[in-house]
């Protein structure tokens, strides 16, 4: 059975999607081999790296880094130690025993000449250091007192603003307060005063309307006795002479109306302004 056909069956039935499953866990885990697989080798390479930089220790290089300022140099001073050689059988133990000791001191020598000068070499690197450490950290302690002071300086020139506009909007609000407290009493008198004023009107409307059908009342009357006066009148006088005393009767009537309403005139203005004393 081909690989093709067998893949459409298995989408046919459903199984498509098992299948990519199966294939991306083992592409995990191909991925998976290739990266031990590369660890391993990295392992490999600096422990092959630490045991070369082991094997010139041992035989008389000793690496040293010194670090400048701008440069880094990689120096490997190496002691002055001869060639190893074969040695040749001697006769004798005490040239052996001699040789041995020769050759310890030697190295010791050499081993406590590289000491000092690696020990110097790093005591100059660690002075340098320090001295650079601390003009750093006095130069950024400086850059950090300057900013906290320049952010001290805009606080307190904000927190000023603040409190001249807060003082300023408290004025203004107290003022506002003000202004509005005396158009308040101010409304409150007028209404009072239009209150009062219309209270009156009303009143002198009422009077008046009162005195109106009084007087409507009094001309009905005084029409009916009138036509029964005229009826009494024609049986004694004629036409002419009952129209000529009704004219002389109307112009002493007029007359005194004309007294009456200046009386009233004068008594209205007078009352007047003890009437507008006493509403305000």
């Amino acid at each position: 059975m081909d690989f093709p056909p067998a893949l459409n069956l298995l989408t046919q039935f459903g199984c498509g999607f098992v299948l990519l499953r199966s294939l991306s866990l083992v592409f995990n885990f191909l991925g998976l081999l290739l990266m031990l697989s590369f660890w391993f080798k990295v392992w490999r390479f600096s422990w092959n790296s630490k045991s070369a930089i082991r094997f010139l220790c041992t035989s008389g290089g000793v690496p040293q880094i010194r670090f400048c300022l701008d440069k880094v140099a990689w120096g490997v001073s190496k002691a002055k130690t001869a060639p190893l050689r074969k040695a040749r059988p001697s006769r004798s133990s005490s040239s052996i025993r001699k040789r041995t000791n020769g050759s310890r001191e030697r190295g010791n020598a050499g081993s406590e000449d590289g000491s000092e000068g690696k020990g110097e070499n790093e005591k100059d690197i660690g002075n340098e250091d320090e001295v650079l450490d601390v003009m750093t950290l006095k130069n950024f302690v400086k850059m950090e007192r300057l900013k906290a002071n320049a952010a001290c300086a805009d606080l307190e020139k904000e927190r000023t603003a603040a409190a001249s506009s807060a003082e300023e909007a408290m004025a203004m609000i107290l003022r506002l307060q003000n202004e509005k407290s005396a158009v308040e009493i101010q409304a409150t008198q007028f209404r009072r005063m239009a209150e009062q004023k219309l209270d009156y009107d009303q009143e002198v409307i009422e009077s008046l309307q009162w005195t109106i059908t009084q007087h409507e009342v009094q001309k009905c009357e005084l029409e009916d006795q009138m036509e029964i006066c005229r009826e009494e009148l024609r049986q004694f006088m004629r036409d002419e002479d009952i129209e000529q005393l009704e004219v002389e009767v109307s112009r002493d009537y007029m007359y005194d109306d004309e007294e009456e309403d200046g009386d009233r005139y004068d008594n209205s203005v007078v009352s007047s302004p003890e009437t507008e004393s006493q509403t305000l």
